[in-house]
């Protein structure tokens, strides 16, 4: 919503994501350089730092959850999800009944503060964007 997921920005989480799936089935540095080098055509210096970035502490697979994570709020605002909710907290979009269920009993209290860019027009529009898929 701020801008940062740019077309080259999700390449490389692509990317990430690409390289850790390799590691998880037993890649090793020059399997997964060659493979984003080579298959998916990521210039030498960004193939070389997601790779070591994947085989920090021997495996740096997060990024997998982070890109689902992420997939699956677009999904759900694309379905008609409502944002306000999603500033509960940190919980499973599985978890969505159970946190509706709690704030319908005032066991969860609204959300008291809600980051400014989420207000703008601008904001209004890429949800709108993120709706119509």
């Amino acid at each position: 919503f701020v801008g940062g997921l740019t077309a080259n920005r999700m390449r490389t989480l692509a990317g990430r994501v690409v390289a850790s799936a390799a590691r998880m089935h037993g890649a090793d540095f020059q399997g997964i350089f060659r493979l984003l080098h080579k298959d998916y055509n990521f210039s030498p210096a960004r193939s070389f730092n997601i790779t070591s970035r994947i085989l920090q502490g021997g495996g740096f697979t997060k990024d997998i959850s982070y890109f689902k994570g992420f997939l699956q709020v677009k999904e759900y605002l694309e379905e008609g999800g409502e944002l306000e909710p999603l500033l509960t907290g940190k919980f499973a979009l599985e978890h969505m009944p159970i946190i509706n269920e709690l704030r319908d009993r005032r066991v969860l209290l609204p959300v008291s503060l809600t980051p400014r860019y989420l207000k703008t027009e601008e904001t209004n529009e890429k949800i709108n964007q993120i709706r119509k898929g």
